[in-house]
């Protein structure tokens, strides 16, 4: 089971807070009767803590602000500059948790034939990149990684359109 952004943070912050109070009762364990040291080592690991926490929040905070709409547009312009056919009923989104992958943010499928789709892997900045996979690495895909029911849905919806050719001609 993946957690939440908010678990995530919370957990990282609850990490360096736990290795923090450990590192302070380890310098007052050691006998130092230097209130001054005691008083600066606090300050830094609670800096360090602030910083450390205003980070990863600020990553998640970008990933689940993410605009998928600006991201449709990009892609339907990439498309339609590269001469395919766009039709939006068969774009599929797919957002990606940030803690199962920290560079990816949401994916786009666009079916271009019945047997190629172009996906557009978005980070949390909205840089893409584009693959072309076929059909047999989508089903594969849908095989080894436990099935969303949407994804499963828009295959069968991509397999049964008529209006798309069995393959796309490169040339």
């Amino acid at each position: 089971m993946w957690m939440s952004a908010i678990q995530a943070v919370n957990f990282h912050f609850l990490m360096y807070f736990v290795i923090g109070v450990c590192f302070l009762l380890f310098a007052m364990d050691k006998g130092n009767d230097d209130p001054f040291a005691f008083f600066i080592t606090s300050v830094v690991f609670i800096l360090l803590s602030i910083v450390i926490f205003g980070m990863s929040f600020s990553y998640h905070l970008k990933c689940y602000s993410f605009d998928p709409s600006v991201s449709l547009e990009k892609v339907k312009n990439d498309v339609v500059d590269a001469s395919f056919n766009f039709d939006g009923g068969l774009v599929y989104l797919d957002f990606i948790l940030p803690e199962r992958n920290r560079n990816l943010v949401c994916q786009i499928y666009v079916p271009i034939s019945k047997s190629e789709v172009l996906v557009y892997k978005f980070d949390h900045k909205q840089k893409y990149t584009k693959e072309l996979r076929n059909f047999e690495c989508i089903k594969q895909n849908l095989i080894t990684t436990p099935p969303k029911p949407e994804k499963t849905n828009w295959v069968k919806k991509w397999q049964s359109d008529p209006h798309l050719p069995m393959s796309y001609n490169f040339t």
